[in-house]
């Protein structure tokens, strides 16, 4: 729209000010149940709480997250920590990017909203396996893109796929889910979407 200012490609002050708006909405609005004091009282609470049952959660085997992950293989609280810390700022990099790429996308909004759906899961310290739920978008939106990708790709996504759908307890059992669950295999399948995602995205297809 003329005389409309753009902060970067893709990006639109209003956009800022509507996450500005949610965010300061759900600091604030608790106060009207409990008071100001109260409210302050219940964010250092929720602060204590998860500082506390955290930590004892990482190494949890059904831990999906990228904290969960480096936990799980390096044994090392402040090595995963700051390992977690980098990863979250190349996401943020990569996020970055790609809104600008997607500056002249029709509709590439689509794709933003199915990337931050998939970060869920992953950028919480205490994903689930079955919060992964959350990267259906995702998905639906790489398959419909299937023909668009190099037939290595497509083997690539094949392989990633099976073995997402064939991590059930049901079918792997008891000692190998374990192990499944233990080395993070999962989080690193779903990983592979934000590749898929970026190859849309930097050839404009999404």
């Amino acid at each position: 729209m003329e005389g409309r200012i753009a902060l970067g490609p893709g990006l639109r002050p209003e956009t800022l000010f509507a996450a500005g708006i949610v965010l300061a909405a759900t600091f604030l609005l608790p106060a009207a149940y409990y008071g100001w004091q109260g409210n302050l009282i219940v964010h250092r609470e929720w602060i204590l709480s998860l500082s506390r049952s955290t930590p004892p959660l990482l190494a949890s085997q059904d831990n999906v997250s990228l904290l969960g992950f480096f936990t799980k293989w390096t044994g090392q609280a402040g090595l995963s920590t700051f390992l977690y810390g980098v990863s979250l700022g190349l996401l943020a990099a990569f996020i970055l990017i790609l809104v600008a790429r997607g500056s002249a996308v029709k509709q590439g909004g689509r794709l933003e909203a199915c990337l931050l759906l998939l970060l869920i899961p992953l950028t919480s310290p205490l994903g689930w396996d079955y919060t992964f739920l959350a990267a259906s978008p995702a998905l639906v939106l790489i398959l419909s893109h299937w023909k668009e990708y190099p037939p290595a790709a497509r083997w690539l996504l094949a392989v990633d796929l099976g073995i997402i759908s064939l991590s059930l307890y049901d079918i792997l059992g008891r000692t190998l889910y374990a192990k499944f669950m233990s080395l993070s295999t999962i989080t690193l399948c779903f990983s592979v979407f934000l590749f898929y995602l970026g190859n849309l995205r930097f050839k404009r297809l999404a």
